[in-house]
């Protein structure tokens, strides 16, 4: 009887509680908001560079303003600008990013680096300023300003 409530425990109740520890640890990194704007943020610089139209279409809110010094854009006139050519990044290298979070709404201050390609390549250091806003569970992009450092 002690050796069928021994293996009893073994195949149930061990296993059962050691799940039960682990799964929280899996869904508070899924679920933490602020790597999940960072990540959306870092696959959005790689479809700018690979012209990935969809998934910036998904991503860009029908409302978004973008905008830099000189230019200021809505959501047709940005992916344009993108699908045409006239932003072309060869690497994108974040440098410091701040994300700060309210309700569903998130400001993600970051400064990067854009190299641009040609026979000498360029670096410039810019501010990126990206607010996002969930709705439906996704986070789409209201508003991005590019300044100069």
């Amino acid at each position: 009887m002690k050796k069928f409530i021994y293996i009893l425990f073994s195949l149930f109740i061990i296993p059962f509680s050691y799940s039960l520890g682990n799964s929280q640890i899996v869904q508070e990194r899924i679920d933490d908001p602020r790597e999940k704007i960072l990540e959306l943020s870092k696959k959005k610089w790689a479809w700018i560079i690979d012209r990935q139209m969809g998934s910036l279409e998904v991503l860009f809110d029908e409302q978004i303003i973008s905008s830099s010094p000189a230019i200021r854009m809505d959501k047709r006139e940005h992916l344009d600008v993108i699908k045409n050519g006239n932003i072309r990044y060869s690497q994108i290298h974040i440098l410091e990013t701040e994300v700060q979070l309210v309700d569903n709404i998130s400001t993600l201050l970051s400064k990067v680096e854009f190299n641009t390609p040609g026979k000498k390549e360029l670096s410039e250091v810019k501010y990126v300023t990206e607010v996002y806003k969930k709705t439906d569970n996704n986070w789409k992009l209201l508003f991005i300003r590019i300044n100069p450092v």
